[in-house]
């Protein structure tokens, strides 16, 4: 273990991704394992933490040196998710194996286009309930116009 809450600034185009992650790690080879823990009861799907963007971020930051103040490895292992909260015996590993960082680059760039414009397309999802914003959001029925 080389870094416990460890945090990290990265820029990825107009991206600025910054954070810390629960446990930092250097495997046998000297790459970099990223370990976050949870401590809600419900983990996600293995096939889920394949593509998870936050662990994909922490991996990418890895590979951007946001961590060279712990290690000077610009490698990364893979990173875990480990679920603590859950009702098993042991706790819950979900495994998210070393990224394409080209692959991943590109989707955080897209992301960071869409951020940056004028206009945003709503688009009803998973995290509608707990948006900070629903009530401003014209395709929700507590919602309303912006701009009138």
């Amino acid at each position: 273990i080389v870094g416990v809450e460890a945090e990290f600034q990265v820029v990825i185009g107009r991206a600025r991704i910054r954070g810390s992650v629960d446990r930092l790690e250097v495997s046998a080879d000297g790459d970099l394992f990223i370990v976050d823990f949870k401590t809600g009861a419900n983990s996600i799907s293995k096939t889920d933490a394949i593509t998870n963007l936050q662990m994909q971020a922490y991996q990418l930051a890895v590979e951007a040196g946001g961590f060279a103040g712990e290690h000077p490895s610009r490698t990364s292992a893979g990173a875990e998710l480990v679920y603590l909260g859950t009702t098993s015996v042991g706790a819950t590993l979900r495994r998210q194996p070393p990224i394409d960082v080209d692959v991943v680059k590109v989707e955080i760039e897209t992301i960071a286009e869409g951020m940056s414009g004028r206009e945003f397309l709503a688009t009803i999802n998973v995290r509608c309930n707990t948006c900070p914003v629903r009530n401003s959001c014209p395709i929700q029925s507590d919602g309303r116009t912006v701009v009138e």
